[in-house]
């Protein structure tokens, strides 16, 4: 595995590390052996997006084996089970969730704590600088050994940075965002200030791999801007992550996987010919789109009729390449159904994306039914 200096920490890490997010839903048989290889290859950056503490009953067995072996980021800021990110609930829930998650994973510190900050209104600055203050405490307590931050937008991350107090940047980096403004001063920016910077959606959520079906990317995914992706050919892991992996300030990217074949298939970078990684026949060009297609965030919760809204569009948009029965079984199994819904648009209000909930709730009923 090719190493990597974690900008100031001094940390080494291996360029290629592993995103947990896509093992939400895994068997814990599947996460232990996705953590077990990822380690025995030589990931070494290990990025815990989610503090539900259902997960953190599957991951932690897996994690405890490699503990001392691996630096591990915990989120600041995130959500539980079913409800909307912690910094809507106030400071004792972000900070209940964070210790929370330590004392489940059986470990007194993260590597690194990653402030999870909402950066889709100037709302961002609020959880900048509470989340910063909560993680210097921590870190003087020894619960955390380096400050870092999660962001989407580059004028929002490059300020951050610019405070000399984040030592770490998790940011989306990924062919898509390429020519959006900010992203290439704020990866100088990272190189020269000596941030860490993690490259979190090297992917872009899966939309830039083959078979993906949508045609565009949110902010969200592709760093500060709606991408039209349409033009593009399916890329390959290897393609993505060479790009990644290229870019000025990049220490580690973080691709999400939800079972072996997907990590095998990032893995396989390290021993990629020359022409597998080559990028000259990628010619797409990319262009602004509206926004308006859910990304299961969950920022809507909570909804008064006890809906989780994520999920269930989440298994809706599934439902448009046929429903099977385990997609049947697995609407059945959610706590509320779209007919549940009363239509009160409250998520509609609270979506960083403009999601029409309302439509979406609607195709659900067409798709599952509304019995």
């Amino acid at each position: 595995m090719e190493q990597r200096r974690l900008g100031r920490t001094g940390l080494d890490v291996g360029a290629i590390g592993l995103g947990t997010e896509y093992l939400l839903h895994s068997a814990p048989e599947t996460i232990a052996r996705v953590i077990a290889t990822a380690a025995e290859q030589g990931v070494s950056y290990i990025d815990l997006l989610y503090s539900h503490r259902s997960f953190l009953d599957k991951f932690a067995p897996a994690l405890q084996p490699v503990r001392e072996r691996v630096t591990l980021a915990v989120h600041l800021g995130n959500a539980d089970e079913g409800q909307p990110p912690a910094w809507f609930l106030g400071r004792e829930a972000v900070e209940r969730l964070y210790a929370g998650a330590l004392a489940q994973l059986g470990t007194e510190y993260a590597d690194v704590v990653l402030i999870q900050i909402l950066d889709f209104d100037d709302g961002w600055r609020r959880c900048f600088e509470q989340g910063l203050e909560i993680a210097q405490r921590l870190q003087r307590e020894g619960r955390a050994r380096y400050v870092g931050a999660s962001l989407h937008h580059a004028s929002y991350a490059l300020e951050a940075v610019k405070t000399g107090a984040v030592d770490v940047l998790m940011y989306p980096v990924n062919m898509a965002g390429h020519a959006i403004p900010g992203n290439a001063e704020l990866f100088a920016a990272c190189a020269r200030e000596r941030v860490g910077l993690v490259a979190m959606k090297p992917y872009g959520g899966g939309k830039l791999l083959p078979g993906h079906g949508s045609n565009y990317m949110h902010w969200f995914q592709a760093g500060g801007a709606y991408v039209e992706t349409s033009g593009i050919a399916g890329l390959t892991p290897v393609q993505c992550l060479s790009y990644v992996l290229a870019q000025p300030g990049v220490c580690a990217t973080v691709p999400g996987v939800k079972d072996e074949r997907e990590l095998a298939a990032a893995l396989h970078y390290l021993e990629a010919t020359a022409e597998e990684r080559d990028l000259t026949a990628v010619t797409a060009r990319f262009r602004t789109y509206e926004p308006g297609e859910c990304t299961y965030c969950n920022h809507c919760l909570p909804c008064p009729a006890g809906i989780d809204v994520g999920e269930l569009i989440r298994l809706t948009d599934q439902a448009r390449a046929g429903l099977s029965d385990a997609l049947r079984a697995a609407y059945a199994a959610l706590p509320a159904h779209a007919t549940d819904c009363t239509f009160c648009e409250t998520c509609m209000e609270r979506c960083p994306f403009k999601v029409h909930v309302v439509d979406r709730m609607n195709e659900a009923m067409d798709r599952f039914g509304r019995g």
